[in-house]
């Protein structure tokens, strides 16, 4: 978050730009995305400590604190000269969050069913072991 902030307070000629208008677009909305998609796999990992491996509170959070931030984010800029504001980039940042949500969740589910092939990657299977799965919504009892 403090990086996002940093990035976000400089001005429109402190950043670094592409000559060509589209190429410059496109590479600034494509790094929107990455930073609040490792901001929400870092959001992800923290709260995966809190509460038991049932709990379906954390995909919601996930999702609420990157999008608050995403908007006060959006709002800080309108006060940088030079900079604007718009909900269409708060859209840009949730389609980062929801990528990387979804990268994460089918690497989680790869890890449980190639176990062995994970275990070779002894760095990528701790950092992933550390993730309780996340849940959007009600899950059938296996039970039944």
């Amino acid at each position: 978050m403090g990086l996002i902030f940093f990035l976000s307070a400089q001005a429109k000629g402190q950043m670094p730009s592409v000559p060509d208008g589209t190429t410059d677009w496109v590479t600034k909305k494509f790094a929107h995305m990455v930073v609040y998609g490792i901001l929400a796999v870092l959001c992800w990992r923290a709260l995966s400590q809190v509460g038991g491996d049932s709990e379906n509170w954390r995909g919601w959070a996930v999702l609420v604190i990157c999008l608050v931030y995403a908007a006060s984010d959006e709002l800080h800029q309108s006060f940088v000269p030079g900079r604007g504001s718009g909900v269409r980039d708060v859209g840009i940042d949730m389609l980062g969050v929801c990528l990387a949500l979804a990268l994460m969740s089918w690497l989680l589910a790869q890890r449980i069913r190639h176990r062995l092939w994970f275990h070779r990657w002894l760095l990528l299977d701790c950092f992933l072991g550390s993730f309780q799965p996340l849940r959007l919504g009600p899950q059938d009892d296996p039970a039944k």
